[in-house]
């Protein structure tokens, strides 16, 4: 049987983390590393991590693999996502690879702390403090440690919470005397810094391990939270996955021993000001609630906040005005013109007499400040974005907004964009409302009635803003009573109502699609169970719905689409799985032709592979030669000659050959097909089992049985044990076996293969499925063997019915079983 998948690659899992336990120092390790001063965590609240530390030890080794330079990385997030308590894992995990030592420090007092450290550790005998300066008494610690760490230990350096790279960190490293550095350095910024640093961004916690820590978090009052499973998982969706977050709910929990509803419903009506998201001010000595947690979260967000620029944080607020999902940055710039670039306000021209005594009094408050209070200022009302582009790089840089695509899409943390929305006191929030409506208003206006389906599948995060500004339209127009406004207001809602509309228009056949996708996986879960009738029912509208798809997206979609050439390949998939070959073809080959205009060429490959397979089941071998053979040299160009698509290609061929009669054409590409598999073997096995069996089967039509039932039995044992014993390929592997023993006349060995052959693919495949019709014309061939005619003919009869409803009366495997019918009709005359 020809294989129309094109091979897996599998997943291969990594062991980052598989180092061996060093015997060579002695000494009590707790004394050269400080980590325990900044435990946050308990046991088993550290969970989600596992992907960042192996990235974090991957770049801090290729880091170290760079001569001449210090290894240097830097963890970088946003505030409360945990980059402290990663690195400092990131030491505890690695406390016997760094034998040298383990210091974390903070950022702001990095020379202090170290030269405290290394004073305590490494310097018993010198007082470090002697030299003239910090820097000079930190250079004479390196010298120290690095003499400690020898020829063979390294040291990690953690340096926690860095603003400036420049003047807190780099007077303060070492200069390495010789040519091994054991020095390790992990920076934590909520900054992107300047330096030649290795950088790895950290992001919020996924639900399922949110939930952990939040579940953690809240002992010994847990029960709360696994009494209400749906609802913590929303509060950790609510909380944006952030582990400061998490902590400081679970702690609430914990000390105030009330439900999780009450923990929801203070946040939902106080926000980021709730007791919910504040540190524990006094809690029972028994009780741990992170002894490093010092501020609440909107105390932790204000720190950035404050380093913003004025244009930075104005844009922040603008931000807020916007869903907290994806947001397609056309929509800012388009807002951001939209917002008047001068204050409406007149000018005002003073006279030289005015100016005069605003001069004086300016000079006087100057020089007495002490004799009159400055009044508060009071920001303007008009309040611009002057620099967009410098605004936008300095809010992503502090990790406030996150690069979904750089320069086209951003990600804003629903707790940021919580925060930002509640700076807007003073800052014209009214003119910028203005402006966001009438920016998202023109953008929507501009949508074309009919755009391609690849410009509006960009354009599909542009719906939930629409959407958002339309709910606000239609608020305003609920008030308003100026005739003026309340057109203004009109045209914007038609607008915005237009474009969602002309934008909802292309998902319809998209949708159709993926109905059929769904109800196609169930028929084949209904298949698996062994309910052939309900399978049969699903097969059917699943055709019906790919077959709608096709058509709705023929009158979407520009001429050549590829999204409708993967409708037409998946349509023909199908039909080639329900054993309708003659149906599949035409699909199948639109599909090809199509994709020799636009597609990858790997893609055309696959399409290529399904075409001919197709025109083989059908028995058109001519037809499918030249399709296989190209799909193969598609494939060695792409992918090398040692590829598991490759192996797939080859055997392919094979098939065709074999299904011709060509059989020594076919066993070099047949063994050639093997030995790829073999050397993947951990990869898929079954793909061995495929060829072990195809191999096998050409032995056999060579009349090399002895290596034909080595390679079938070695087929059935490898299917078995992957597939197991009821597998659709496992009836295919006792079938050719079965085959084998039966042109020995070993009957009694043939026999039960066959059966067990048979039932299987009723059972799985439905019955009136082409290979069953194949499995009762051989089960038919073994009683006319035996003399066993009235046994036989029922089963002719009945394969003979499948074969011309599946595949025409004209087709081969057709006029083969009519063949034998007929041939032992005459016998039994």
């Amino acid at each position: 049987e020809i294989n129309v998948n094109q091979g897996g690659t599998g997943n291969i899992q990594h062991n980052y983390f598989n180092f061996p336990q060093s015997e060579k120092f002695t000494h009590d390790q707790s004394f050269y590393n400080n980590l325990g001063d900044r435990e946050i965590d308990r046991d088993g609240n550290f969970v989600g991590r596992e992907a960042d530390l192996a990235k974090l030890h991957e770049l801090l080794q290729k880091q170290a693999g760079q001569s001449g330079d210090l290894p240097r990385l830097l963890i970088v997030g946003m505030a409360g996502v945990g980059k402290s308590e990663l690195a400092r894992q990131y030491g505890k995990l690695h406390l016997n690879d760094f034998a040298g030592g383990v210091g974390i420090f903070n950022g702001l007092q990095f020379g202090e702390e170290l030269r405290d450290f290394i004073q305590l550790r490494f310097s018993e005998d010198r007082d470090l403090r002697y030299a003239r300066n910090l820097e000079l008494q930190v250079a004479e610690g390196w010298q120290k440690w690095q003499e400690f760490c020898g020829a063979e230990r390294l040291a990690l350096i953690v340096i926690d919470d860095v603003t400036n790279y420049q003047t807190q960190v780099a007077p303060y490293l070492p200069k390495i005397s010789g040519d091994r550095c054991p020095f390790r350095f992990v920076l934590t910024s909520r900054s992107q810094l300047h330096g030649n640093l290795a950088v790895h961004e950290i992001q919020e916690l996924k639900t399922e391990a949110a939930v952990q820590v939040l579940t953690k978090w809240a002992e010994p009052n847990q029960q709360t939270v696994l009494d209400h499973p749906e609802l913590v998982r929303s509060l950790c969706d609510r909380l944006g996955g952030l582990p400061l977050a998490l902590t400081l709910v679970g702690n609430w929990l914990k000390i105030t021993e009330d439900d999780l509803p009450k923990a929801i419903a203070k946040l939902e009506q106080e926000g980021l000001a709730s007791e919910v998201l504040q540190p524990i001010a006094e809690a029972p000595e028994h009780i741990d609630v992170g002894k490093n947690i010092k501020q609440g979260l909107q105390a932790v967000m204000t720190v950035s906040w404050q380093q913003l620029s004025p244009d930075a944080q104005q844009l922040g607020r603008v931000l807020s005005l916007f869903e907290p999902i994806n947001l397609p940055w056309e929509l800012v710039e388009s807002v951001v013109r939209s917002y008047p670039q001068q204050s409406a306000a007149p000018i005002v021209r003073k006279s030289w007499w005015q100016r005069f005594w605003d001069s004086l009094g300016q000079l006087v408050r100057g020089l007495l400040p002490f004799l009159e209070k400055p009044a508060e200022r009071t920001p303007p009302a008009f309040v611009p974005i002057r620099n967009l582009t410098r605004a936008e790089i300095d809010l992503r840089t502090k990790t406030l907004i996150q690069g979904v695509e750089e320069g086209k899409t951003y990600r804003l943390h629903r707790l940021i964009h919580e925060f930002f929305a509640l700076q807007w006191d003073g800052y014209n929030r009214d003119g910028w409302q203005d402006a966001w409506l009438r920016g998202l208003s023109d953008r929507a206006n501009e949508i074309p009635a009919f755009a391609d389906w690849e410009r509006v599948t960009a354009w599909q995060p542009l719906r939930p803003h629409f959407a958002s500004a339309q709910k606000f339209v239609e608020d305003r127009l609920k008030s308003a009573t100026n005739p003026a406004l309340v057109s203004v207001y009109k045209l914007q809602k038609n607008n915005l109502i237009g474009g969602s509309f002309r934008l909802n228009q292309a998902p319809i056949f998209e949708a159709t699609y993926r109905q059929a996708i769904s109800t196609h996986d169930r028929a084949k879960a209904a298949l698996a169970r062994g309910e052939s009738a309900a399978a049969q029912s699903y097969f059917g509208e699943a055709v019906k719905g790919y077959q709608r798809a096709i058509e709705q997206a023929r009158v979407a979609l520009p001429e050549n689409s590829m999204i409708l050439a993967g409708y037409l390949y998946q349509i023909a998939c199908l039909f080639s799985e329900l054993g309708n070959y003659s149906a599949g073809i035409p699909p199948a080959d639109e599909a090809v032709k199509i994709a020799e205009i636009n597609a990858t060429p790997l893609t055309l490959s696959g399409y290529l592979n399904e075409l001919g397979s197709l025109y083989s089941l059908q028995g058109k071998y001519r037809e499918a030669e030249p399709y296989i053979e190209q799909s193969l040299k598609i494939n060695k160009r792409e992918l090398g000659l040692n590829h598991l698509n490759v192996a797939t290609s080859l055997n392919n061929l094979a098939e065709i050959y074999r299904l011709q009669g060509k059989y020594s054409d076919a066993e070099p590409h047949f063994v050639s097909s093997l030995s790829i598999r073999v050397s993947h073997l951990v990869t898929d096995p079954l793909d061995v089992a495929q060829s072990f069996n195809n191999l096998g089967l050409n032995y056999a039509l060579q009349g090399n049985l002895i290596e034909a039932e080595s390679n079938l039995a070695r087929s059935l044992l490898i299917g078995e044990s992957q597939l197991g014993k009821d597998h659709p390929q496992t009836a295919t592997s006792l079938n050719n076996l079965a085959e084998l023993y039966l042109a020995q006349d070993k009957f009694d060995e043939a026999k039960p293969l066959y059966l067990r052959s048979l039932e299987i693919r009723e059972r799985q495949l439905g019955k009136d499925h082409p290979d069953v019709a194949i499995s009762l014309n051989n089960l038919a061939l073994l009683y006319k063997s035996q003399g066993k005619y009235s046994e036989a003919v029922p089963l002719y009869l009945r394969a003979i019915q499948i074969f011309e409803k599946a595949l025409g009366s004209e087709h081969p495997n057709t006029i083969t079983v009519r063949q034998n019918y007929e041939s032992m009709r005459e016998n039994m005359n």
